[in-house]
C-alpha cells in the first residue's frame, strides 16, 4: 500500500530527527503536517508552546534554503502534485 504524501512525511522526519539524536514530531491530517521539536505529547496549545519553537523556525529556514517552499515555523502543505523527489527534499 502506498503512503500519502502527508503520512510518508509525519513518518520520516520524526525516524530523520531519531538519527541526528533530536525529538521531533510530525503532527497532521491528511496533506498538512506541522514539524515540532520536543518529546513531550501535544495535547494543548500550552503543549505546543512548550516545544523548542526557535528550532522549528531554523528548520523552515533551512527548508527554504534547499528550495523547498514554505513559511518558516508554520505547517507543510502537500498535494498529489508533489514527488517522491520534493518529499525527499524535505
Amino acid at each position: 500500500m502506498q503512503l500519502l504524501v502527508g503520512d510518508r512525511l509525519r513518518r520520516e522526519i520524526p525516524a530523520q530527527g531519531a538519527r541526528a539524536g533530536l525529538d521531533v514530531q510530525a503532527i497532521g491530517d491528511g496533506p498538512v503536517v506541522q514539524v515540532f521539536f520536543g518529546a513531550a505529547p501535544l495535547r494543548t496549545y500550552r503543549d505546543v508552546l512548550a516545544t523548542d519553537q526557535q528550532r522549528r523556525k531554523q528548520y523552515g529556514v533551512q527548508l527554504v534554503q534547499r528550495g523547498v517552499l514554505t513559511n518558516p515555523g508554520e505547517k507543510l502543505y502537500l498535494s498529489l502534485a508533489h514527488t517522491d523527489g520534493d518529499l525527499d527534499r524535505v
